[in-house]
């Protein structure tokens, strides 16, 4: 009897790991990470606006928690997101904002937004960092859809949106 419970239990562990692992196999493949670039963060920081990218803003547009470049390659498909001409004096006015509105906590963040197979997808600038929050998929012909910031799950509001 004893054997014939043991045996349950491993074949229960057995599957139970297959399953972790085929799930995580299956969405790591969709899955968009954020990179750590200060070079990205000091382009922003000098208000020079890469080439190459559809811009968007997350927030209001007079205070934006964060701002992505997506490469034109992609398309973003985000609710939450807002598309924007950005220019050297939208940054500037943006970045001076942000510089202004932090207490005490001077850090801003740039990121690449790299894609599953390590290409770049786009570039990220926010007060936070985002990083372990963000959640960024790719979700078909070249769609990006990027969640919300975790400051919205503190208000109530839902973290990610999909």
């Amino acid at each position: 009897m004893k054997n014939i419970i043991t045996g349950c239990i491993k074949l229960g562990c057995f599957i139970l790991l297959l399953i972790l692992v085929s799930g995580c196999v299956s969405k790591n493949s969709r899955f968009v990470s954020l990179r750590h670039d200060d070079q990205v963060k000091q382009s922003f920081e000098n208000f020079i606006v890469p080439e190459g990218y559809n811009f968007y803003y997350f927030g209001s547009i007079s205070n934006p928690e964060a701002f992505v470049g997506i490469s034109k390659d992609f398309k973003l498909d985000a609710s939450m997101w807002e598309p924007i001409e950005l220019t050297s004096d939208i940054l500037r006015d943006w970045i001076w904002r942000y510089a202004n509105r932090l207490k005490g906590d001077m850090r801003q963040f740039g990121s690449n937004i790299v894609g599953p197979n390590m290409e770049h997808i786009g570039i990220w600038y926010s007060l936070g960092d985002w990083k372990q929050w963000a959640r960024i998929e790719l979700t078909g012909d070249n769609a990006v859809k990027i969640g919300s910031p975790i400051s919205y799950r503190r208000s109530g509001d839902s973290l990610f949106p999909f």
